[in-house]
This record gives structure tokens, C-alpha cells and sequence, in this order.
């Protein structure tokens, strides 16, 4: 998990993106926007995100940027954040909200798709 806060993937817009969603912590006021772009034939071709945020949802974005890359919508609908997450040791106590900023960002772009 450090690792991905330390040296965060795939951060940044993506002029050409396809979808674009985006979710607020309104108690704290993290901020996160992904950016997602297809193949013809559905497949997550590239993804970015950018992040006002903690380093938590940072980290669990970045994470999660690289899970996408390559899976069509289904499989990226169907993507279990909160395992990837106990998967890579967690997050620290108190910082839960980062899922579900992730978790609803990402929703929204898929939502348009």
C-alpha cells in the first residue's frame, strides 16, 4: 500500500477519455476523478485519475488504476476494491472513506458507459 502512495500509477487527466466520474468526502473534502478510455471492442484501454485527497485514496486509486487496465465494463463493475485493498495490507485505521470515495468515483464513470 505505501508503495502506491509513495509512487502513485497512472495519475493524471486523460484528455480522450470515454468516461469520467467523480466523488467527494464531503466530511473531509478528499476529491477523486477517474478518466477512462476503451477499445472497440470494450476493454479499459487506459486509465487515469486525479486526487485532492489523502494519502489513503490515493494509494487505494492507484492500486485500482492498475486492476482496471484491460478489463471490459463487466469485470470493472464486478471489482472487489475492498479485497484488492486487504489484499495489499490494508488500510490504516480511520481511513475506510477511502474505499468508498474510490468505490463511488469509479461507479460514476462507469455509469456513463
Amino acid at each position: 500500500m505505501r508503495k502506491h502512495f509513495l509512487h502513485p500509477r497512472n495519475v493524471g487527466e486523460l484528455v480522450d477519455a470515454q468516461a469520467v466520474g467523480e466523488a467527494e468526502n464531503s466530511a473531509c473534502g478528499d476529491r477523486l476523478k477517474w478518466f477512462l478510455r476503451f477499445t472497440s471492442e470494450g476493454r479499459i484501454d487506459a486509465v487515469r485519475f486525479s486526487a485532492q485527497a489523502c494519502s489513503a485514496v490515493i494509494a487505494t486509486a492507484s492500486m485500482v488504476s492498475e486492476a482496471l487496465s484491460g478489463l471490459d465494463v463487466a469485470s470493472a463493475r464486478a471489482l472487489d476494491v475492498d479485497e484488492l485493498v486487504r489484499s495489499e495490507g490494508g488500510l490504516p485505521p480511520g481511513r475506510a472513506h477511502a474505499l468508498e470515495v474510490v468505490k463511488r468515483a469509479l461507479a460514476s464513470a462507469l455509469a456513463s458507459v
